[in-house]
């Protein structure tokens, strides 16, 4: 008489295929989980570094100087930028600063007229490094870590921020500035 069932070999084999099965599922939920975190921490740095160079574009481009104000201000620093825009019809200044500390590029609106400020965070959920500006000077072909337009009585022709963050490579920023220039026809 016959008695139905498995043998012990037939079950150590169902139990190997399964785990195998089990196992590269597993390792391929962790890979893709792994992927789709990867594209959202690249995505996230994309859309903050396309938000910081377009308003960095936008007040530079703003920037102002005038010989009849006697308030003129641009002063570049390696952790800090700092100049005078027209925006909306008012005079503000713009403020472009990386707080060590916390880790955060900050960039700072105030009327010069009224006590209102605002402020907003570049890279906030991301592991700032470092942020430096650089400002290129024609006269000697070479980017400096520090520009006053009081001491140089000019702006310099361009304006780059670089910013490291952890495991990521960012593309500097360069921005060209056209106030003051002479053109030649």
């Amino acid at each position: 008489m016959r008695e139905e069932g498995f043998t012990l070999v037939e079950i150590l084999i169902a139990v190997t295929i399964s785990a195998i099965i089990m196992t590269v599922t597993f390792i391929f939920f962790q890979q893709s989980l792994s992927t789709w975190e990867r594209s959202g921490a690249d995505s996230d740095w994309q859309q903050h570094w396309r938000v910081l160079e377009s308003g960095l574009q936008r007040h530079l481009n703003n920037i102002f100087l005038s010989p009849l104000y006697q308030d003129n201000l641009f002063i570049g620093k390696e952790h800090s930028l700092e100049f005078l825009t027209v925006e909306d019809k008012q005079l503000k200044r713009i403020s472009y600063f990386f707080d060590p500390y916390q880790g955060l590029l900050k960039r700072e609106i105030s009327s010069i007229d009224k006590e209102e400020s605002q402020q907003l965070l570049f890279f906030n959920n991301l592991e700032i490094e470092g942020v430096n500006f650089y400002f290129y000077d024609p006269k000697d072909d070479y980017w400096k870590g520090y520009w006053s337009y009081e001491e140089e009585e000019r702006l310099p022709t361009a304006i780059k921020v670089q910013i490291t963050i952890k495991k990521v490579e960012l593309p500097p920023i360069v921005i060209a500035l056209y106030l003051g220039r002479e053109y030649q026809g």
